[in-house]
């Protein structure tokens, strides 16, 4: 086992003391949303107040690994997630111990979600040489502004590196970041008049859905509009990766694939998301794209399947999500929409998903514009759901403050389709279908007290309607729900042949 060194200057998370089978473990601070507050898209950046400090540990093992936390509190509950790992933890009066199984991702809450550890084990990786790297990022602090990758480049962070800044690649193929250490975005702030993607409305007064193919003038409306880089933009790119490393404090959607094809991303860790659309991973009329192995934290969406005004001459097609861990503190976890701007979305997959915590939706098929989207496939997703989930809150204004009511069972959805009227960010309805849709061995983990969570289903009409949707083997704490009331399920008239069994 290799325990993750830090740059002397790393803010460190001082609730937690942690040692990995005897081993003194460096315990990183993120900030993360503490409330379930948002707004409209106002340009600036959210207070601080609406955030808290949680903790991380990064190591490499492919064995069991033996976590020993010690707290300077009173320790009165304790939980570790994903649930369906069933971790036992034994408790002193200021210890915790337990087992993890391998690699993967996992989380302590002690006394509730708040401020919690997040335990980050990685398969163990190969040492890279300089040779074999374009840009090699040793242990340490480096400010690197926006790195624009070209072809056939590697990018190597090390374990005990923090990158502040970020990387685009415009047109390019064959490109990898990799390594263990963290790439932070918290240097990019957000002022009144940045612009949150590369996105083309129908506001703009521009018909051509080619508009960015040309790399030169994307650079240009980039530039002149002040959009946000993110963490990691691909436009236009082929055949890349970003594997192993550790995204912190982005400013916006963390890593953007738009127009691209053969994107592998695995075995990333996302946190410290606390700012407005601070999404995981959004496809923008992609193909070929996998997603796996991989822990997502973020205050909006946390992977979405997104077509973008501008982008809709490329259909998103052949995108896999598997083997994740999600936290999604605003939005959606595992989401298709809310811009659905291209021909088709079609053979879309998430499978072997735990969905640890959410806000408003977990598993989500939202149409707002003209695309046909048909042959999506929800499989193996374990949801979590906690007596202690906050309410859901919409913020009017700066001056307005979060409230947490009483005890609440305001839970957010489990699943859904649906045709919105609104056309968001883009032109509305043409005539299409959401059709052969699949939730298959759906599982619920809730606490005895909370309520079944809601499933629901709405065509817009009858030109625009959900049809042909299969829900197979949903289960709640292990019991076989086969009555469509007693899942919660809802479907309008433009919603036909929903299938429970």
């Amino acid at each position: 086992m290799k325990i993750a060194p830090v740059p002397i200057s790393e803010k460190m998370c001082e609730r937690f003391s942690v040692t990995l089978n005897g081993e003194c473990a460096p315990v990183s601070a993120a900030r993360v949303s503490a409330m379930i507050f948002n707004c409209g898209w106002p340009g600036h950046q959210r207070s601080l107040d609406q955030t808290e400090i949680a903790g991380f540990v990064r190591a490499e093992s492919n064995d069991c690994v033996k976590v020993e936390v010690r707290l300077h509190e009173e320790i009165k509950e304790v939980c570790v997630r994903p649930l369906s790992k069933k971790i036992r933890v034994k408790q002193t009066e200021d210890a915790l111990s337990f087992m993890l199984p391998g690699p993967g991702q996992y989380v302590l809450e002690v006394n509730g979600e708040h401020e919690c550890l997040n335990l980050f084990i990685a398969p163990e990786t190969e040492v890279v040489s300089l040779e074999d790297t374009d840009l090699y990022f040793g242990p340490g602090e480096h400010e690197i502004g926006i790195i624009e990758l070209q072809s056939n480049q590697t990018v190597y962070i090390d374990a005990g590196a923090v990158v502040y800044g970020g990387f685009a690649a415009f047109g390019k193929e064959n490109i990898k970041i990799t390594g263990l250490g963290i790439l932070d975005g918290s240097k990019e702030i957000r002022t009144s008049d940045t612009g949150l993607i590369a996105a083309l409305g129908i506001w703009d007064n521009v018909s051509s859905r080619d508009f960015f193919l040309d790399n030169d003038r994307l650079k240009a409306y980039i530039n002149e509009h002040q959009v946000l880089n993110g963490l990691v933009r691909f436009y236009n790119c082929k055949n890349c990766t970003v594997e192993h490393i550790t995204l912190r404090d982005s400013s916006s959607f963390a890593i953007v694939p738009a127009a691209c094809e053969n994107v592998v991303i695995d075995d990333i860790k996302m946190i410290g998301m606390w700012r407005y659309n601070s999404d995981g991973v959004d496809y923008f009329n992609s193909c070929n794209c996998v997603l796996k192995n991989s822990f997502l934290r973020n205050f909006d969406d946390c992977v979405v399947v997104k077509g973008i005004c501008g982008w809709g001459h490329k259909n998103n097609e052949n995108i896999i999500t598997e083997n994740c861990v999600i936290w999604c503190d605003w939005g959606r976890g595992l989401e298709i929409g809310a811009e659905t701007n291209a021909d088709e979305y079609g053979n879309i997959i998430f499978r072997n998903c735990d969905v640890i915590h959410g806000s408003w939706l977990h598993l989500d098929i939202q149409h707002h514009n003209d695309a046909y989207i048909h042959d999506i496939l929800f499989d193996d997703i374990r949801v979590e759901y906690s007596k202690d989930q906050m309410p859901l809150k919409f913020q009017q204004s700066d001056e307005q403050t979060y409230e947490k009511a009483p005890v609440t069972f305001d839970q957010p959805m489990l699943l859904g389709a649906f045709f919105l009227s609104m056309g968001l960010f883009g032109p509305g309805h043409s005539g299409q279908k959401i059709e052969r849709i699949v939730f298959r061995n759906i599982q619920v983990l809730s606490d005895e007290c909370v309520p079944m969570p809601k499933i629901c289903f709405e065509g817009l009409d009858n030109e625009n309607c959900v049809q042909n949707v299969l829900i197979e083997n949903l289960t709640r704490n292990g019991v076989p729900i086969k009555d469509k009331e007693e899942a919660n399920l809802m479907a309008n008239e433009f919603a036909f042949d929903v299938v429970l069994r």
